[in-house]
C-alpha cells in the first residue's frame, strides 16, 4: 500500500495471517508499487517507489523467517543526464527453472537477478522431517537444549543483499 504495509491473507479461512513492513528507523516507508510470490518458493518480493526490491519470507508452514524481511537491493538507473537515479520497479517475473528474477522500472531499464542462493539459503532453513535418524528422545533432547541455550542451528544462517546477484541489464525501449 501506500503506507508500505502488505497484508498477508488466507484464502482458505479468509483470515489476515500477517502484515509485512520494512522498519526504517529514519524516515517512513515508501508505497509499495509491486508483489510476486516467487513460485515453488517461500519468497514474496516487493518492490517500493525508491527502487527497492525486498525479499520476504512468506509460507503457510513453521518457519524460522515467516513473515520476515531476508534482505532487500535497490536498483539504480543512470539518468539522461549520467547521475545515478532511483525509478520504481513496475513489472517482475519469476523463472523457476534457472532461480532468475526479472524486474522491470518505469524508465524501461530490465534486470536479470539470481536469487538462487537466496532460495537455497531459506530452503535449508525449513525444519526438518521427522525421518532424520533421530529417536524421539535424541529429538526432544535437541529441542530442549536449543531452547534453553538459544542456540539454534537456523539462527547461524545471515541473509544479505549479496545473496541476490544482478546477473545482467538493458534498456528494453
Amino acid at each position: 500500500g501506500d503506507d508500505g504495509m502488505i497484508f498477508i491473507f488466507n484464502y482458505n479461512s479468509y483470515r489476515q495471517e500477517g502484515g509485512l513492513r520494512v522498519d526504517l528507523t529514519d524516515k517512513n516507508p515508501e508505497a509499495v508499487k509491486i508483489c510476486k510470490f516467487m513460485q515453488g518458493t517461500d519468497i514474496l518480493v516487493s518492490a517500493d517507489l525508491e527502487g527497492y526490491i525486498h525479499f520476504w519470507c512468506v509460507t503457510a508452514t513453521p518457519h524460522p523467517k515467516k513473515n520476515q524481511l531476508l534482505c532487500s537491493v535497490r536498483d539504480f538507473s543512470e539518468s539522461d543526464v549520467g547521475e545515478k537515479a532511483f525509478f520504481p520497479i513496475r513489472a517482475m517475473d519469476f523463472d523457476i527453472e534457472t532461480g532468475m528474477l526479472y524486474t522491470g522500472d518505469e524508465m524501461g531499464y530490465m534486470n536479470k537477478w539470481d536469487i538462487s542462493k537466496l532460495i537455497e539459503k531459506l530452503d535449508d532453513m525449513k525444519p526438518k522431517d521427522f525421518n532424520d535418524g533421530l529417536t524421539e528422545k535424541q529429538r526432544e533432547v535437541k529441542q530442549k537444549a536449543a531452547f534453553l541455550t538459544g542456540l539454534n542451528e537456523n539462527l547461524k544462517v545471515q541473509f544479505s543483499s549479496d545473496d541476490v546477484i544482478q546477473v545482467h541489464r538493458w534498456k528494453a525501449h
